[in-house]
């Protein structure tokens, strides 16, 4: 913004600089001299964007720069921050280096502060010498100016309320007039006199000019003239306000008029938001909202609905009670304005649901609940959700009420849209969480809205609400569970899970086992969930059927639960789809079929093994120590040795006796098979000391897989290191325990390791506590195998011994 020095010079040089440059200064300056001069900013705003276009198609840089940083100015003093910025960047994509559009774009450039200041200055030279200058330069700055002046209008300073006033009158054009109109009926100007003295100025009467104020130009022809014939009638309208609130003595008198046509204007189209004037008629409205005639009863209402809730509370008790009776009497208006306005009291009238009030209240609503309706699932025009939101809020409706109410609102002749059904299950939900949780109340409520409303609908929603907010009463759901009506039923289900534990005594609901073979896309799905929970053996021929339908990646864990409802005669189903699997363990499908004993779980594990190979099954009982040892000894006998693999044979290793491992070993390590198992047979053989196993082990060092031939070797290495230590025990005649002992010390203080290792082994043979110190000195000695033999021994010797 520029100094209003500079303003004037501008506005003098226009033309001079209009003629002088090409067709985009002249733009620019026109834009310029709409900001500036006439304070258009609006204007100046569309301007400079023309001058900026045409600056930028004549490519002149220079221009289009400085009409987009003040177009960009205008749009901030508009208020359109985002707009300026914009402006500002493309003038700063034509001239990056722009100290000012870099510093524009950081912070406003605060102008209209600078202005406002200068205003004030302005002002306060009214009432000094320099008062005609102030005048003439405030008249520049134009329409800007008038709130600041309206505001002088208030001060203290008589010279300066009549130079504003002047001001106003010759420059400040419809805003200025208007703002004259409302300080002729302010009680806070003091100087009055010179504020009508600008009346002549503006060459109108008062009546004109009060009749001008944009409040007044709102009203219609009739409610004018009742305007100005009030003002007519105040006397000393030059020293004193006319009214003490807006128009009050016009709508005092007019409310005491028994003339239909005033009483009409008053309560149908006059503006009734000012508090004064609203209790000004209070009295007429009371008399209208209790005479005979509808119209003029909705006539009153639709004055109530024009007004806030704010009123209501200070409102005499009469007036309220009255006005509890219109609201519901309107509440099911297909005027939404005046049913919504009549919702707004009746939630916020006090004592609206008493006695003597509430029996006129209900039979409105009831009415409202049962009227047809064109389109139902229109929210907006349906008043029955307008009804139902009386459930809701601080002064809702007691329960017990509102559950008369959806009773009502169940009726088979009531149309239901699915908006209507939103609306249900809110306030439904609304009126549950009123109750404490803490208490048996809820439960009782429940049960009393059960008894209640029949309708399937409601009853669901109810149940749902219920359910939603976790109230745990088991035989009420159970009841509701041989509903007929399928959503019902669903619900009493979600009701039933809440159930952490299913009673023994507890009866289960005899639809769920029909439910389980629905074709119903969510019905089948509850009743799942029940069979989970219960386990009852009632519901496994139902369970088969929602098993069938069920994907692959689901259908393990449910094969368990079949399991578990109806024992043995689950079984094919779970290894025929089994059978089928050749990916993933099934750990717990496996661990249910080896705690059902019986010789057939064994047949049917070893014809899995057989189908999808062995290590699935072996890995069920590497999990669970608690399965006995018996079931995997048998399940390895009737394996067939074509169907081993490695963990089959590591776990035959570790269970069956040396007579039935020993050919195992031998044939795994002679026929041709695939290097994983040779490989785990070779280990084996070492750790067991299979003698046997020699020539084939020595065939096995030259195997093409580096892991059979490091199996051979390591294992070879073992069964010699037995032999030898058996025959040193053989050779220096190891007989007697105590003879043993004595000959075991003194080897391991041999020189030839051999003896040293021997004298380890016959120690871990002997178990006496006596030889560990002669241990733990062997532990340290130079030869591997000695060492190794040590540590053997001592974990031989801290081992619990078996007995016998």
């Amino acid at each position: 913004m520029r100094r209003i020095t500079t303003i004037l010079t501008l506005i003098l040089a226009f033309d001079a600089v209009a003629a002088a440059q090409d067709k985009s200064e002249q733009a620019f300056y026109k834009a310029f001299y709409l900001e500036n001069a006439l304070r258009d900013l609006a204007g100046a705003e569309k301007a400079y964007g023309q001058a900026a276009e045409v600056a930028i198609d004549a490519k002149d840089e220079k221009i289009a720069v400085r009409a987009l940083v003040h177009r960009g100015h205008c749009l901030r003093a508009l208020g359109k921050e985002a707009d300026a910025k914009a402006e500002y960047q493309r003038a700063l994509a034509l001239d990056p280096d722009n100290a000012e559009i870099k510093a524009a774009l950081k912070d406003a450039p605060g102008t209209q502060d600078e202005l406002r200041r200068k205003i004030a200055s302005l002002i306060n030279k009214l009432g000094g010498a320099e008062r005609k200058e102030a005048e003439k330069d405030l008249r520049l700055v134009g329409a800007l100016a008038v709130p600041q002046l309206e505001d002088a209008l208030r001060s203290r300073e008589v010279g300066i309320v009549a130079g504003a006033a002047r001001v106003l009158a010759r420059n400040g054009g419809a805003r200025g007039a208007e703002a004259i109109a409302r300080a002729i009926r302010d009680p806070r100007v003091v100087f009055q006199a010179q504020v009508a003295q600008s009346i002549y100025i503006l060459r109108m009467t008062r009546e004109k000019l009060i009749v001008a104020d944009a409040g007044v130009r709102h009203q219609d022809v009739e409610v004018r003239a009742l305007i100005v014939q009030g003002i007519r009638a105040t006397p000393g309208w030059c020293t004193a306000p006319a009214l003490k609130g807006p128009y009050l003595d016009v709508v005092a008198e007019a409310a005491k008029s028994t003339d239909s046509k005033v009483l009409d204007l008053l309560l149908r189209r006059w503006d009734h938001r000012d508090q004064q004037t609203w209790h000004a008629l209070l009295p007429t409205i009371l008399r209208e909202l209790q005479t005979d005639d509808v119209v003029r009863r909705r006539r009153a209402m639709s004055v109530i609905s024009a007004n806030s809730s704010e009123f209501i509370a200070n409102l005499p008790r009469e007036l309220r009670d009255a006005c509890a009776r219109a609201a519901a009497e309107f509440l099911g208006s297909k005027d939404k304005q005046v049913g919504n306005s009549a919702l707004t009291w009746l939630k916020h009238i006090p004592g609206a649901w008493k006695p003597e009030v509430f029996k006129a209240v209900l039979g409105h609503v009831r009415q409202a609940l049962s009227e047809p309706l064109l389109d139902v699932n229109w929210s907006q025009s349906d008043p029955r959700l307008r009804v139902l939101d009386i459930m809701r809020g601080d002064n809702a409706a007691p329960i017990p009420i509102q559950i008369d109410l959806l009773a009502s609102l169940g009726r088979p002749s009531t149309r239901i849209g699915p908006s209507l059904r939103h609306g249900v299950w809110g306030s439904v939900h609304w009126s549950l969480t009123q109750v404490d949780s803490s208490s048996g109340a809820r439960r009782d409520l429940l049960d009393q809205g059960l008894r209640t409303i029949q309708t399937p609908l409601w009853r669901r929603h109810w149940l749902q609400s219920a359910v939603l907010e976790k109230v745990q009463h088991l035989p009420t759901y159970l009841a509701e569970a041989e509903h007929a009506d399928i959503a019902v039923r669903m619900a009493a289900y979600s009701g039933i899970l809440l159930t952490k534990s299913w009673p023994e005594d507890a009866k289960v609901p005899s639809k769920v086992g029909s439910d389980l073979k629905s074709d119903h896309p969510k019905l089948p799905h509850y009743a799942w969930e029940i069979a989970r929970l219960t386990r009852a053996p009632s519901l496994a021929d139902g369970a088969r059927r929602f098993i069938e339908r069920l994907e692959p990646k689901n259908r393990s864990v449910a094969l368990e639960l079949l399991l578990d409802m109806d024992g043995a005669a689950a079984i094919p189903d779970a290894v025929t789809w089994l059978k089928k699997q050749t990916t993933g363990s099934n750990y717990g499908l496996f661990l249910r079929l080896l705690r059902i004993k019986g010789a057939a779980v064994v047949d049917d594990l070893v014809d899995i093994a057989v189908a999808t190979g062995p290590r699935r099954v072996l890995h069920a009982f590497r999990g669970d120590v608690s399965l006995p040892t018996e079931t995997m000894v048998a399940f390895l006998r009737k394996l067939p040795e074509s169907a081993y693999d490695s963990s089959a044979l590591w776990k035959a290793a570790g269970v069956l006796p040396a007579k039935e491992l020993t050919p195992l070993i031998m044939r795994a390590l002679e026929q041709p098979r695939d290097g994983e198992i040779k490989a785990s047979a070779a280990t084996i053989a070492g750790v067991k000391h299979l003698g046997l196993a020699w020539p084939r082990l020595l065939d096995l060092m030259e195997h093409e897989h580096a892991s059979v031939r490091k199996a051979a070797k390591a294992a070879l290495d073992e069964i010699r290191w037995f032999q030898e230590v058996k025959g040193s025990l053989e050779a220096f005649g190891v007989s007697g325990r105590t003879d043993a002992l004595k000959q075991a010390l003194s080897l391991a203080e041999a020189e030839d390791p051999v003896q040293r290792r021997g004298a380890a082994f016959a120690l871990s043979a002997l178990r006496d506590q006596s030889a560990i110190p002669a241990l733990l000195k062997l532990l340290v000695d130079p030869d591997q195998g000695v060492r190794e033999a040590a540590s053997e021994a001592l974990r031989s010797l801290s081992a619990p011994r078996a007995k016998k």
